[in-house]
């Protein structure tokens, strides 16, 4: 009996595992660094138990054992809908993409037993340390243009004003003050901003919905209590690329 209980068990680590896989479209982790033997996890998956369970078995790969879990946190997208006949009217059901985020701090000192991720867009909040998030993370959770992101990507210090409209197009809002110039670029609420002081640019980051203001205060002051802890905000405002200090 306990021959065959280990088998299953074995069997279904073996499952598990197999079945993770890093991010591809709308499935799969993207794992980041976050400090000294700290991991900040991102899991896609279109199944909510699927999206936790992977998450676990990614975090234990990640630290190659134990950890510590330092905060978690589940987002639903809808990505589409389907209809079904109900008392003879077609009702409409909503199908989620499950994004499982989270922080975790390994127990012991070793390598991870996967492939870290790299990012240029990295999260500013009141955490001592900048958080890095992938792109498909900010284009899937606020839903933005994803060609937005890659031409900003291409953005540097030195990008002048021409090279910049000939890459992102012409912006929807210029402003210019004293030397120094702000493009916003993008559609509706969700935008880019690029900032020139003098002759460097210095900032590209998200421009979110005002809308969400209200929901991001309200985060900010259930994690007051313990600031060191990252939990992403609803708005997009405190995401930021990364530029190299060349200018």
């Amino acid at each position: 009996m306990n021959v065959i209980l280990l088998i299953s068990f074995m069997l279904c680590l073996t499952s598990c595992v197999s079945s993770l896989q890093t991010q591809q479209g709308n499935v799969g982790y993207n794992v980041f660094p976050s400090g000294e033997g700290r991991y900040r996890i991102e899991y896609f998956e279109k199944d909510r138990a699927a999206a936790k369970q992977h998450w676990d078995s990614t975090a234990a790969l990640a630290c190659s054992g134990e950890y510590t879990t330092r905060y978690t946190y589940e987002t639903a997208v809808e990505i589409g809908s389907y209809m079904v006949p109900i008392a003879g009217t077609n009702q409409r059901f909503g199908l989620y993409l499950y994004i499982y985020e989270g922080e975790v701090a390994c127990n012991k000192s070793t390598s991870p037993s996967l492939n870290l991720a790299s990012s240029p867009w990295f999260f500013y909040g009141k955490q001592k340390d900048s958080i890095p998030v992938s792109s498909a993370y900010l284009t899937k959770r606020f839903t933005l243009d994803n060609g937005l992101l890659s031409k900003a990507e291409k953005i540097t210090t030195k990008t002048s004003p021409s090279e910049l409209t000939q890459l992102m197009g012409k912006a929807v809002k210029y402003s210019e003050l004293d030397g120094n110039s702000e493009w916003l670029f993008g559609d509706g609420y969700k935008k880019l901003s690029v900032v020139r002081i003098g002759n460097c640019i210095t900032k590209v980051k998200l421009a979110g919905d005002p809308l969400s203001l209200l929901a991001e205060v309200r985060e900010k002051m259930r994690k007051a209590d313990d600031p060191e802890l990252f939990e992403t905000y609803m708005s997009p405002d405190f995401y930021y690329l990364v530029l190299s200090n060349d200018c």
